[in-house]
């Protein structure tokens, strides 16, 4: 599989492909939130359980997108924490079903830093990440790797509710 540069990676997901990322904790495929194209062939390869996947966003404002109702908390715990750690957030919206909990829940992560945070500021939407195994039988136009931290794994979930309950995941 071809390794892509940044700005190719950019031109590809900006017409809804799904490309395979790779940094030094984890890889997977990764595709625009809103695009049906990428969203039914990510389908097709694997399982898409709200477990596993995260929704990736380069900007903080970004949950304003996807999120009907931000706690208050959310915005303190975002901003402060130092590792990748995913939000599960109540009423998400302008998602497709697939991408929402059972509970119409949405799970965002805000990469802070490096070139993944980059790609997301200038694509000015959402990814969703699904961590997976590399040899999937589909023609991908190519990787992305991420040199340096590990920006696509989290081993941390925290799931806040509108009054302030908090759970988290280790």
């Amino acid at each position: 599989m071809q390794e892509l540069s940044f700005d190719q990676a950019l031109v590809l997901l900006k017409k809804e492909e799904v490309l395979w990322f790779c940094d030094k904790s984890s890889c997977g495929i990764a595709f625009v939130v809103g695009s049906d194209k990428a969203l039914k062939q990510a389908l097709a390869l694997t399982d898409i359980s709200f477990e596993k996947f995260s929704l990736l966003i380069g900007e903080i404002g970004q949950f304003y997108d996807y999120v009907e109702k931000i706690p208050d908390m959310a915005w303190d715990i975002a901003e402060y924490t130092d590792r990748a750690l995913d939000l599960v957030l109540p009423r998400g919206k302008n998602l497709s079903r697939e991408l929402l909990g059972p509970k119409e829940e949405v799970k965002l992560r805000w990469v802070k830093g490096g070139d993944l945070h980059k790609l997301l500021f200038k694509l000015r939407k959402a990814l969703v990440f699904i961590p997976t195994r590399e040899n999937l039988n589909f023609p991908f136009k190519g990787k992305l790797v991420f040199k340096g931290k590990n920006y696509l794994k989290s081993d941390r979930t925290m799931q806040l509710g509108l009054d302030g309950e908090f759970h988290i995941d280790h």
